[in-house]
């Protein structure tokens, strides 16, 4: 079977652990709005925006 057959083949696989999937969703959402809540604060984020 080649390399294209298996890519064609492949069917996803459910997800089975759906409170450790979603646990690992909020905390990667968590760290990227607090990141993001930094460089606010620290006028880095909004800083190309002021030429406008």
């Amino acid at each position: 079977m080649t390399i294209k057959q298996r890519i064609h083949r492949y069917t996803t696989q459910p997800v089975t652990r759906l409170g450790a999937t979603l646990a690992a969703l909020l905390l990667c959402s968590r760290a990227v709005f607090a990141f993001g809540c930094v460089l606010a604060w620290q006028d880095i984020l909004f800083s190309g925006l002021e030429q406008y």
